[in-house]
C-alpha cells in the first residue's frame, strides 16, 4: 500500500468501482464483501499503487513456484506476469517477485478468485472449512488468508486490523448486504 492514503473520493471511487465490477463475484463465493474489498484496497493502495496502476496487480499475488500448484492465468513472463520489487516483511529488504498481472479489474479478480480455489492450504479440507467459516466475518477471513496464504507477511495478528481499520474507516459494511449504500 501506498505510504500516505489517498483522499477520501479517490477512496471510496475505488471501493464502490471494485463492489460494482466484483461484488457479485464475491457473494458467488460466499466470502465477506467487505473484507474481500477491504484487502484489495490495502494490498493496492486504494488503487494508486504503482503495480496497480501499470499492471492491475490488485492483491499483491505472486506466481507460484514450483510448489506443486498451479495458478490459472498467471503461468507465463511478459504475459501473465512480471519481475517487480516488493517489500514482503515489515522493514526488510526490497526484492523481485513475480507479480500475477491482470489487463483488468475483473481479471485481477479472477486471479484472486483462482487463489481461492487451487492454493493448497484453502483446498484442504481444512483450508475449505476454515474459509467457510468466515463466510459473515471479514477479520476471521483476513486471519485465515495471513496464515494460510501469508497476506500481510504471514501476519495473522497485525494483518487482519489493517483490514479491519480500512472496513470500518471506509464504511465497507456496506457492501456485505449486497446493495450500495
Amino acid at each position: 500500500m501506498a505510504k500516505e492514503a489517498p483522499p477520501p473520493h479517490v477512496r471510496r471511487a475505488f471501493a464502490e468501482q471494485l463492489y460494482k465490477e466484483c461484488g457479485y463475484d464475491i457473494m458467488s463465493m460466499s466470502l465477506p464483501v467487505s473484507g474481500v474489498i477491504g484487502m484489495a484496497c490495502l494490498e493496492s493502495g486504494f488503487g494508486t499503487s504503482a503495480h496497480y496502476r501499470d499492471y492491475n496487480i490488485l492483491f499483491g499475488i505472486t506466481a507460484p513456484y514450483k510448489d506443486g500448484w498451479d495458478l490459472p492465468g498467471c503461468k507465463v513472463r511478459g504475459t501473465e506476469w512480471v519481475y517487480l520489487p516488493t517489500q514482503a516483511i515489515k522493514d526488510g529488504p526490497i526484492v523481485q517477485d513475480r507479480f500475477c498481472i491482470a489487463p483488468t479489474l475483473k481479471g485481477a479478480f479472477a486471479i484472486f478468485r483462482g487463489l481461492i480455489e487451487n492454493h493448497p492450504m484453502l483446498k484442504s479440507a481444512s483450508g475449505k472449512a476454515a474459509l467457510k467459516a468466515t463466510a459473515n466475518d471479514p477479520a476471521a477471513f483476513a486471519k485465515v488468508m495471513a496464515t494460510r496464504c501469508l497476506f500481510g507477511a504471514g501476519n495473522a495478528v497485525e494483518y487482519p486490523k489493517t483490514v479491519l481499520k480500512i472496513i470500518d474507516q471506509e464504511n465497507l459494511r456496506r457492501f456485505d448486504s449486497g446493495t450500495i449504500a
